[in-house]
């Protein structure tokens, strides 16, 4: 659907279907609906969904096609304003870890933006002795260590690709431990996710200790596995994804041997 030129102004596109498409599903050009910017997801679960964008806009969620960049809208998954900052957060109905999700925008003169960027659907995972903690899933830089500074140094492992014989064939997103005196129950942080060439665990601990994350496919094989002493203090480590395959695969993070949460990341193109 393209809108073109100044004089094409206040065209709402409103719960509509659009999909199937080679390009851009809504194109705004020549300023065509004032060129109202699309909308920008920073963070998603199946409860909540959260973005920025332009202040008092309205804003549509929709379970989109399965494809990176600007996919089409599949169905509607709810809808919300936008505060006069421009944030919005909405919980929205119907989706699920591993959905493709994506967003319209419609300002007050009834200018409907194209469609965001595609982000697929995190997923929570936490330990009982701790409070739900909600990461914020934001495409940020990859971290990188400098000689100077308190940051610890990062670990990265290089994926085989080769599948761990004695993996598990099946893997549980549920974990009813109590952690350590090592770990403070703060959570696990996976960013960006989904990433592309590679993504960094983060943890907090109130103690030096060894911690070790473990990459499954969702067949149980084992792909990838992290390590780094650490502590007390802020722990981080490095997964290269480049070369493993889209998909989703869990991560087991476990500190001094103990396992103490699993999550849910993805590995897009």
């Amino acid at each position: 659907m393209r809108i073109d030129g100044p004089a094409t102004v206040q065209n709402r596109i409103l719960s509509n279907t659009i999909c199937a498409f080679d390009s851009e599903g809504i194109e705004l050009v020549n300023g065509g609906n004032q060129n109202n910017s699309a909308p920008v997801i920073d963070g998603a679960t199946s409860g909540t969904v959260s973005g920025s964008g332009e202040a008092g806009c309205a804003i549509e969620l929709f379970r989109a096609e399965p494809r990176i960049g600007r996919g089409g809208s599949l169905k509607f998954a709810g809808a919300g304003m936008a505060d006069g900052a421009g944030h919005w957060s909405i919980t929205p109905v119907g989706l699920n870890a591993g959905d493709f999700l994506c967003a319209l925008a419609t300002d007050s003169l009834n200018n409907t933006s194209g469609f965001s960027n595609n982000f697929i659907v995190g997923f929570v995972s936490t330990a009982t002795s701790s409070p739900t903690q909600t990461p914020t899933l934001t495409p940020s830089p990859v971290w990188t260590p400098t000689p100077t500074g308190t940051l610890p140094p990062a670990c990265t492992a290089t994926s085989t690709g080769t599948p761990f014989p004695t993996a598990s064939p099946t893997a549980s997103v549920t974990d009813s431990r109590t952690p350590g005196p090592g770990y403070t129950g703060d959570g696990v942080k996976a960013f960006p996710n989904p990433a592309h060439d590679s993504m960094t665990f983060v943890l907090k601990l109130e103690r030096a200790d060894e911690v070790t994350v473990t990459i499954y496919n969702l067949s149980g094989e084992r792909i990838a596995d992290l390590k780094t002493s650490n502590g007390p203090g802020t722990a981080r480590l490095v997964w290269d994804c480049s070369r493993t395959a889209p998909g989703v695969y869990l991560a087991c993070v476990k500190v001094g041997g103990t396992e103490k949460i699993k999550l849910k990341v993805a590995r897009v193109k």
